[in-house]
């Protein structure tokens, strides 16, 4: 038996590949010296792929050098007018900080708007944070400023911290504390705070999820690293009601 297409097929697809990408003008060129020794599904299969390539061409994006390690893909949103906002942290001969750049081309470039956060060491663990835009369109940050690199590192701090933006990201102000700890242990244990993320649920209430290292050790589990959520609470201007959402129950576990 023959696995080839016939005529009426053939005359269907090349009225509806052409118009998708010119590739198929030069797959349809050879496409009938293959028809009566592949299967239909193997051609179309060779076919799409061919097509996807040459579209994979086309929009080719060239990215620029990586700056500092990646904090994760939740370091970006898209605003409610379709641009898109995105952070990421420098470190130069003035310290480190947390800057704020604007796409309105879909990511294929980005223009500097505003510094989020600075520290004037540049060897302090700043950024890997996480950004949305309120049903007010005010901006919030949540981002860890963490001293466990420098000349103090034998009693390191901990922290998470939110800036907010009136303005659509070019000028930023902090906005609270999530959770703070000066760490007496030195660095092993350690009892970092890592990673947050934000979210705004249905009736307004702001919640804070993050890595949590010192929960784990005050609750007698050096070592490891739960996941605590706050509340943050608009009357007193607080963080609130500390939740461990998952953590380790065996020690084996880990």
């Amino acid at each position: 038996m023959k696995h080839g297409l016939n005529t009426d097929k053939e005359e269907k697809l090349a009225s509806v590949f052409p118009k998708l990408n010119p590739c198929f003008i030069r797959v349809s060129s050879v496409a009938k010296q293959f028809r009566e020794r592949l299967p239909v599904a193997l051609f179309l299969m060779l076919l799409i792929l061919a097509t996807s390539l040459s579209v994979a061409d086309e929009l080719q994006i060239d990215w620029e050098p990586e700056t500092s390690p990646a904090g994760g893909a939740k370091g970006f949103v898209e605003l409610s007018d379709g641009s898109i906002l995105a952070a990421r942290t420098f470190r130069d001969q003035d310290g480190a900080r947390v800057v704020c750049s604007k796409s309105r081309d879909g990511g294929r470039s980005f223009s500097r708007l505003g510094v989020i956060a600075r520290d004037p060491d540049r060897r302090t663990d700043l950024g890997d944070g996480h950004l949305i835009q309120l049903r007010d369109r005010r901006l919030l940050y949540s981002y860890r400023h963490n001293h466990h690199r420098s000349t103090n590192a034998d009693r390191p701090s901990f922290s998470i911290r939110m800036a907010i933006s009136n303005d659509g990201g070019k000028i930023w102000a902090h906005h609270s504390t999530v959770e703070q700890v000066d760490s007496d242990t030195g660095r092993h244990p350690s009892r970092g705070l890592w990673a947050s993320f934000l979210l705004e649920k249905r009736d307004g209430t702001l919640q804070c999820y993050y890595d949590d290292e010192n929960a784990a050790y005050v609750g007698g589990r050096p070592g490891h690293q739960w996941l605590t959520m706050k509340t943050f609470e608009r009357t007193s201007g607080q963080w609130i009601e500390p939740v461990t959402v998952c953590r380790t129950v065996d020690p084996r576990h880990l």
